[in-house]
């Protein structure tokens, strides 16, 4: 059993970095679709790619390339 369903009546906040496609993106829909408030983060922006969570209630999207600390701190602020 995955580690969040034992909390599943807590409300998390939860960074999903490389959420752009593929498993970031799959993780992060999950977590929407079960109520947390993710944060999405990935260096592409959304306007640039389609995206499984666009719109998504509780779903904040950032950009920022984590390998980069200065702009990753201003993404997360």
């Amino acid at each position: 059993m995955p580690y969040y369903q034992f909390r599943e009546a807590e409300r998390m906040n939860v960074l999903v970095t490389g959420a752009a496609s593929g498993i970031g993106e799959a993780v992060a829909a999950h977590l929407a679709a079960e109520s947390h408030q993710v944060g999405v983060l990935d260096i592409t922006p959304i306007e640039a790619r389609p995206s499984a969570i666009t719109g998504d209630r509780g779903v904040v999207h950032l950009v920022a390339d984590v390998a980069d600390e200065e702009r990753l701190a201003e993404a997360i602020g």
